[in-house]
């Protein structure tokens, strides 16, 4: 946010697997966060490194790596191969359309504007919404 200036925050993630792990095991955290911004009427805008998405309804066809992984290990009761690859078992990586749901959820819930930029862009779009009359 701009020193002093409570209207505008920008949460940035580096990318859509950051973003899962916030929604689902980290869940409680997140979502204090989210009630922060509401509370002290901030837009929050969640930033995500994303370099071929570009709006929310794109989520749906993204394809996490993760999860791949995790229905793998579970087919073949991997459990050392869950913790090899950081994945908790507890908490099963979520699909490209289950994010996009929970996503729309929360923006609607808590008045979380979602953007996407390409890495090389990230710095120039910061200053390009912060620059913005909201």
């Amino acid at each position: 946010m701009i020193d002093g200036d409570l209207s505008v925050s920008i949460d940035k993630k580096y990318g859509l697997n950051e973003l899962a792990g916030n929604i689902t095991c980290d869940y409680t955290r997140f979502r204090k966060e989210l009630i922060r911004a509401q509370e002290a009427q901030t837009k929050l805008i969640v930033l995500i490194e994303e370099p071929i998405i570009t709006e929310v309804s794109q989520v749906h066809d993204w394809i996490n790596w993760r999860k791949k992984e995790w229905d793998e290990c579970k087919r073949f009761n991997g459990l050392f191969r869950m913790r090899q690859l950081h994945l908790n078992p507890n908490y099963p990586p979520v699909n490209g359309s289950d994010l996009m749901r929970r996503m729309v959820t929360i923006g609607d819930k808590y008045s979380v504007q979602w953007q996407f930029t390409p890495k090389a862009e990230c710095g120039k779009k910061i200053i390009e919404i912060l620059s913005e009359k909201h």
